[in-house]
């Protein structure tokens, strides 16, 4: 499993280890219970955005690996249904339907599922403000011990998208 704020930022190389940019975003399908992911939002060292379709992605690895050259990456398109996780959901207020209370998106959880990834949790908790901030990780190297920074998240169990 990984955090939407661990991969915020990472780089994205193409099958020649050249590399294409930098993520911004991740699209999703918000048409079933665990959004599956379609494609990833780019940013290119010469600042141009582009949706690279999950079919062209290797691994979400340490850069971000793509199956494919620079030269034959292909467009993608969203469809209507399709959310961007960090410009609609990230930092926004959700329904928590067991406490019935608003609650602000601080971090998404993916997970691996079938050669793909989804969306299967929202951190509503601090440590997820804590992770997307990288203060966890210097609170670490303070002394202070990470693993008693709990999160507190919800499971999406089904997942409604509201525009």
């Amino acid at each position: 499993m990984v955090f939407l704020s661990e991969l915020i930022k990472r780089q994205v190389v193409d099958a020649t280890g050249t590399m294409v940019g930098k993520l911004t975003d991740v699209i999703v399908s918000a048409d079933t219970p665990y959004p599956k992911v379609k494609a990833l939002a780019v940013r290119s060292s010469d600042k141009r955005h582009i949706d690279v379709p999950w079919e062209q992605v290797a691994a979400l690895g340490r850069p971000i690996q793509l199956k494919v050259e620079g030269q034959h990456m292909t467009a993608y398109v969203s469809e209507e249904h399709e959310v961007h996780l960090v410009a609609d959901v990230l930092d926004r207020q959700v329904v928590d339907v067991d406490d019935k209370k608003l609650r602000r998106v601080n971090d998404l959880q993916l997970a691996p599922a079938n050669g793909s990834y989804r969306l299967i949790g929202v951190d509503i908790g601090f440590t997820g403000l804590l992770r997307r901030l990288a203060w966890k990780k210097w609170l670490g190297a303070k002394g202070f011990d990470r693993r008693r920074i709990t999160s507190r998240g919800m499971i999406l169990t089904p997942f409604t998208a509201v525009r």
